[in-house]
């Protein structure tokens, strides 16, 4: 992680929050893990949150269904273990 990174982030009810660190997480993708980067670390966030926009930058189809979601890069489809919305 870079700790050097520093930043802030606006939320959706007008408050902002530190980021104190960029890194990556790795995310299960056809049953395989997968780096996704550029993750930002905000120790004040009680739940982890992912971008769909950054899922889609890198090359991802994003499936809404059931409380669920799916998706798709280069044709071969996967569940992130956090599929629960």
């Amino acid at each position: 992680m870079n700790e050097n990174f520093q930043e802030k982030v606006k939320l959706g009810n007008d408050s902002s929050m530190s980021v104190i660190g960029k890194g990556f997480v790795k995310m299960l993708m056809n049953k395989k893990m997968q780096n996704v980067s550029d993750v930002f670390y905000i120790p004040e966030l009680k739940s982890n949150l992912i971008s769909l926009v950054q899922l889609q930058e890198t090359g991802c189809s994003i499936m809404f269904q059931k409380g669920t979601y799916e998706c798709q890069k280069s044709s071969l489809p996967f569940s992130p273990t956090l599929s629960k919305l």
